[in-house]
């Protein structure tokens, strides 16, 4: 896929590893609608990035009406939706036997309906203009145990690239490609923002600091995501290397 003068939606843009995509999709030339709750921090990113290539849309992924306006108005604006990058969430830490059933509801609702509300909106869309691209952006720790994480988020996020697998054989005759991208560690706010911490215990971040590779930028991780868009690849897994 050619970027130039192609529309990006990007949800959770008002943060972490979706400001960073909004801004590696407008610096490789496409157009980006930002998307998020935050209605002031998307403000503040579409003049800073210019308000002829960016459109701020504050949305609630959980609120199906919601996405479809958003979907509604990038076409209103730009004329097509070209990709867009599911990548608005939020983390658990709970162990299995102290999940609280209300907030693993609420993470139900942003980390899986989110997606497929962006999903079916972006098809009914793509399929107007002969094909697009998905972009569901998933988490290294549906692939691997984190202990002091709980099984709740990995669970969603599992759920997700199967949902996205079955998707992508689905839209093959549409033109409308499927990526699962799988970030591992990544230095943004996302830890301090989880849900909950009941039944775990708190984690050491300096052992962990010992123990791991160093966290990636979020830039880092946009800038593979965009790689991989132009590419039409089907999943990257970023997997953090010792050096």
């Amino acid at each position: 896929m050619d970027l130039q003068g192609k529309t990006v939606i990007v949800t959770g843009a008002s943060s972490g590893i979706g400001e960073a995509a909004a801004r590696a999709f407008v610096a490789a030339g496409a157009n980006v609608v930002l998307a998020a709750r935050n209605e002031a921090a998307l403000a503040t990113l579409a003049k800073e990035l210019g308000d002829e290539r960016t459109l701020a849309v504050a949305t609630d992924v959980t609120k199906r009406e919601q996405v479809e306006a958003m979907v509604d108005r990038t076409v209103e604006r730009f004329g097509r939706l070209d990709a867009i990058v599911n990548n608005a969430g939020v983390g658990m830490r709970a162990s299995v036997a102290e999940i609280d059933p209300g907030e693993f509801e609420r993470l139900f609702q942003v980390n899986m309906m989110g997606p497929l509300y962006g999903m079916q909106a972006a098809i009914r869309a793509m399929r107007k203009t002969g094909g697009g691209m998905i972009v569901n952006i998933s988490s290294g720790t549906s692939r691997i145990m984190v202990p002091f994480i709980g099984g709740a988020y990995p669970a969603l996020k599992r759920a997700l690239e199967i949902m996205s697998d079955y998707a992508r054989a689905e839209l093959l005759g549409d033109g409308i490609k499927v990526l699962v991208v799988l970030p591992y560690l990544t230095d943004t706010n996302f830890g301090k923002n989880a849900m909950g911490s009941s039944g775990m215990p708190a984690p050491d971040f300096a052992a962990m600091r010992r123990n791991l590779p160093p966290a990636q930028s979020a830039e880092f991780v946009a800038k593979r995501i965009v790689e991989a868009v132009r590419n039409e690849e089907t999943e990257i897994s970023l997997a953090p290397q010792r050096t």
